[in-house]
């Protein structure tokens, strides 16, 4: 008795549901399936080009992500994955003319506005960049890491209070947001006011005890602020955490000749 073929839809609802649950392998063989039967399924090649962008195979993402935007030109999320794919390659112009074709077609789109922003900042065009965040931030006044970002272009233009209370929306909107405590450590630092920078550098530390940068940071500030003890401690933690952390080494050699004079 011959199996009975299931149709593409059944075919692609298998294949969402694994992708959903991040079982990839398996989707990409179902997604290669159904574009082996209709080249064009728009759905398909939308989803596995997104799906190998989400997994850092860029080269593999582009051409489909391309291609979803041929047969959809009016599809704003193609459009913005897209752009993503080129953020990642370098491809800075192309990546922004993606992101504004996904403004253009929904221009409440917040996602895009953040990041056109982060490939003005990567490209070092603050101004453009702070316009960017601000329309993300009108249209999504809770997203976080706009806030976050925004605060990063403020300390590149020397504006150290507007920073500090971007990176304090930050986490008022989520407690647990690593970067803007981190961020926020690196301004209070700066502006020499070193027990709140301490404190939001031990906060990083709580919600990512991982963090090598964390450690070597909160071990300057132990430095500065005389507890030389600390100060090694901690930059022996961040080495133990990434040996190759050369700030690290240097930060603990000078912390260890420093302490015995």
């Amino acid at each position: 008795m011959n199996k009975k073929k299931i149709s593409i839809k059944e075919t692609f609802d298998l294949a969402f549901n694994l992708h959903q649950k991040k079982e990839f392998e398996k989707a990409k063989k179902l997604y290669n399936e159904i574009l082996f039967e209709d080249p064009n399924h728009f759905e398909t090649v939308f989803l596995l080009g997104s799906l190998f962008a989400q997994n850092n195979e860029f080269d593999k993402a582009k051409p489909l992500l391309e291609k979803a935007t041929i047969i959809r030109p009016d599809f704003a999320d193609a459009h913005n994955n897209l752009a993503n794919v080129f953020k990642e390659l370098k491809e800075f112009k192309k990546a922004e003319s993606e992101y504004g074709l996904a403004i253009k077609i929904n221009p409440n789109f917040s996602d895009a506005h953040f990041n056109l922003g982060n490939v003005f900042k990567l490209m070092k065009k603050y101004e453009k960049a702070l316009v960017c965040y601000k329309k993300a931030i009108a249209i999504n006044p809770n997203f976080a890491e706009v806030h976050n970002n925004l605060g990063i272009i403020f300390k590149e233009l020397g504006e150290s209070k507007k920073a500090i209370m971007c990176y304090e929306k930050a986490i008022a909107i989520n407690p647990n947001f690593f970067d803007a405590y981190f961020n926020l450590g690196i301004v209070f630092n700066e502006c020499n006011e070193y027990q709140k920078a301490k404190s939001c550098y031990e906060k990083a530390i709580q919600i990512k005890p991982v963090s090598a940068d964390a450690y070597n940071n909160l071990g300057t500030i132990f430095r500065i602020l005389g507890e030389h003890d600390k100060s090694i401690a901690n930059y022996e933690k961040s080495i133990s955490l990434n040996p190759n952390h050369l700030y690290a080494y240097s930060n603990k050699l000078f912390s260890s000749l420093y302490f015995e004079k």
